[in-house]
């Protein structure tokens, strides 16, 4: 009962670990007199909100007069039930609502959280296999766990330093990351090509699906990708 405890302090300390290495000389924090402890003092609040979401949406799609009692609700070790998807959407928006109360570059904050919690993400799916007693010499949650570590790697080594060139607005890898991670929950719950994470019910799949539209739309938007489509046919 205690190891889903441990999966996510370890999960929160390589999430911290990361903001911290992303933070600390980020020229955009550096410029506006924004100190790691202030990121990181958002970070915990985040983190606090996501798992708070994490059990709340467990509790809504899995309605049951046991979570009324507070014990039940937040000893969550010992009454296993923590819903992925709300944790990512509740999350996002915890993250949004305070970085913008405390006027922070909410976009480029946006950005380092989403490719920080990416860093996490790999280690929360060996936790959740097994957890599910997953076989982890199979393909399949191998393939799923190398997935998520070239998903890192690849926001981390080729997006972000594109950034850095300024050849991405703030927060675009932020909703790209969004985007995608809904779209591969949602093939992975309505195909089951891996069949290795668990189905999703109908209410996270239409979360799911909502969140990758606002995502892709706010993408759009973010970088005025339709007025690049028609200059480029234009020419």
């Amino acid at each position: 009962m205690y190891f889903l405890f441990l999966i996510l302090v370890f999960c929160t300390f390589i999430f911290l670990f990361c903001l911290h290495y992303l933070a600390k000389d980020d020229f955009v924090l550096l410029r506006k007199d924004i100190s790691v402890e202030r990121v990181f003092n958002i970070a915990i609040l985040v983190s606090l909100g996501t798992l708070f979401f994490a059990r709340f949406g467990y509790a809504v799609l899995n309605p049951s007069a046991n979570f009324l009692n507070p014990f039940v609700f937040f000893l969550f070790p010992y009454f296993p039930g923590l819903s992925l998807v709300s944790s990512v959407v509740g999350g996002s928006m915890i993250f949004f609502l305070i970085s913008d109360f405390k006027k922070m570059p909410t976009g480029h904050l946006f950005d380092l959280f989403s490719i920080s919690f990416l860093s996490a993400f790999p280690i929360g799916l060996f936790g959740y296999f097994l957890l599910s007693r997953v076989h982890l010499l199979a393909i399949k949650p191998i393939l799923i766990f190398l997935i998520a570590v070239l998903m890192f790697i690849f926001f981390l080594k080729v997006l972000l330093p594109k950034k850095h060139k300024n050849k991405f607005q703030d927060g675009s890898l932020g909703f790209m990351f969004l985007a995608l991670f809904s779209l591969v929950l949602f093939i992975e719950s309505i195909t089951g090509i891996f069949k290795v994470v668990s189905v999703l019910k109908i209410e996270e799949l239409i979360v799911l699906g909502a969140t990758f539209t606002i995502s892709l739309v706010l993408l759009i938007k973010q970088e005025n990708l339709l007025s690049k489509t028609k200059g480029l046919k234009k020419n």
